[in-house]
């Protein structure tokens, strides 16, 4: 019962949700509120695409109440729009028979027989009748015994199955919707057993749930990803250093450098969502007035996914897919939870999506800014670091000498902007010796000026960290002993060539 008045407050608050109206009008005749039952059909039958199962209902509904002349009326205008539908004309021959009609009666079950031949109970009602009719016995006696005959009689054949579901105790034909027979009331067998589906249209229908089901589990599933996300961010904390590193791909650069303009964008989509999902509504919002808890839940989850995809160590090429599952749920938030139909909800989702990206990378790029200790242009730098990203690789070289003494020059270029210079300007070298020699020492020379030198001793493999300035002129030298072997080997996200 509940559930039936969670779908009238749905109905009353979204009264061109026809589907959902008609959902109601079916549990509201279970219920036996047939008064009811009649407004909301007549609202149906106006307002939305005929629907031979709306005049089926409306004509039972007359005849629950006893108003047989309507359910006539309604039945009969009815049959020309379906003219093959045997279970209409079925139900317009009990009607007339309750309503005493017993000629037009039988008439009816002569359709009912040409339509069908083999139609068994159309058969014996019309053979009743005719009997009698002819035989001239009082009208209260014979409607009696014309009621003992069709209700008792056990062994008449089932006639050919139709669409609908047959009475098994008055043998009326109900359409596959009905719980309980539209004539006697009975409930009907199959009707027990399966649960009659959500009739969802994508041109006309918003997919419903109950009000609790759908608070229930949007609110469990923000939840899990609040936690996932807590658990993400603190991971990320401790793992993060800020301080020079080597990065040997970007995929490194996105999950260790960025971290603190991660957590602030993805706390920024966090918090603004539910706001900014609520605010597009209520400005699109025009008849429909969707419930604000399903909003701000709905606009929690979506914030906590976008959060928990920020956080989460993969590498950076994977933000494309993670961004269209991100896009996929916020079209299911905002044909579910806002209960828009289809083309109002994709441009809820996009104009809000639109907004969110907006507030995202804004955050992000404000936290770079200050970490930077610069004004960036968001529009410029996200472009080179596109075109960076799919132009460029890991570059690993050796130096081309690689006998004692060695000193070659090295070009290195830029990635087009200082930012992003300044993040991957780390380089790591690496020099392998084929044998001990305590007399080698490395040095790094910047257009011509020392900037660098190490005393190799006694260690066969040595790595340094140095700071490239992007667009330099350099020289690397190995000193000491002559002919040994030593190789120099050097890894850089930077463009760089040595020069022979």
């Amino acid at each position: 019962m509940a559930e039936m008045w969670d779908v009238a407050a749905h109905v009353e608050s979204n009264p061109e949700d026809h589907p959902q109206r008609w959902r109601l009008v079916k549990k509201l005749y279970a219920a036996h509120e047939y008064r009811l039952v009649i407004e909301h059909l007549n609202i149906l039958k106006n307002d939305w695409t005929p629907k031979m199962n709306v005049c089926r209902y409306l004509g039972a509904t007359y005849y629950r109440l006893g108003r047989y002349d309507d359910a006539i009326i309604e039945l009969e205008d009815s049959i020309p729009k379906w003219p093959d539908e045997i279970g209409m004309r079925e139900q317009l021959a009990y009607v007339l028979k309750a309503a005493k009609h017993y000629e037009k009666a039988l008439d009816a079950w002569k359709e009912v027989l040409r339509l069908q031949p083999d139609h068994a109970i159309a058969k014996k009602a019309a053979e009743r009748l005719d009997a009698l009719i002819l035989s001239g016995e009082d009208i209260h006696e014979a409607e009696t015994k014309f009621d003992s005959v069709l209700d008792i009689q056990e062994d008449m054949p089932t006639p050919t199955p139709m669409p609908g579901m047959e009475c098994i105790k008055c043998g009326a034909q109900n359409s596959e919707e009905m719980g309980n027979c539209w004539r006697c009331g009975t409930p009907i067998r199959r009707a027990q057993k399966i649960e009659q589906p959500i009739i969802l249209d994508i041109s006309e229908a918003s997919f419903f749930i109950e009000s609790k089901l759908l608070g229930r589990l949007g609110g469990v599933a923000a939840l899990g990803l609040l936690l996932a996300a807590l658990f993400m961010g603190i991971r990320l904390l401790l793992e993060y250093s800020d301080g020079n590193t080597a990065f040997t791909s970007l995929s490194q650069l996105y999950t260790y450098e960025f971290v603190p303009s991660r957590i602030a964008a993805g706390l920024t989509l966090l918090f603004f969502w539910p706001i900014v999902l609520r605010i597009t509504v209520r400005i699109l919002c025009t008849t429909s007035k969707p419930k604000v808890v399903h909003l701000y839940i709905g606009g929690t989850l979506l914030g906590a996914l976008a959060l928990v995809i920020l956080l989460m160590p993969i590498p950076a090429p994977l933000l494309v897919p993670g961004s269209g599952i991100l896009v996929l749920a916020a079209l299911v938030v905002s044909v579910i939870a806002v209960q828009f139909r289809t083309g109002k909800a994709l441009l809820v989702c996009g104009i809000h999506l639109l907004i969110m990206s907006v507030l995202g990378a804004s955050a992000f790029w404000a936290t770079e800014m200050y970490r930077h200790n610069a004004v960036l242009n968001p529009v410029s730098e996200t472009n080179t670091l596109l075109g960076f990203a799919a132009e460029s690789s890991e570059n690993t070289q050796r130096l081309s000498s690689i006998i004692t003494p060695i000193r070659d020059e090295i070009e290195w270029g830029s990635s087009g902007s200082a930012w992003l210079d300044a993040k991957i300007a780390t380089t790591t070298i690496t020099i392998h010796l084929e044998e001990k020699d305590p007399s080698l020492s490395f040095q790094i020379y910047e257009d011509k000026k020392l900037q660098f030198h190490e005393e190799l001793g006694e260690r066969r493999n040595h790595t340094f960290q140095y700071d490239i300035s992007p667009a330099s002129h350099y020289e690397f030298a190995v000193s000491g002993t002559e002919n040994l072997s030593v190789q120099v080997l050097i890894q850089s996200l930077l463009p760089f060539d040595i020069l022979k």
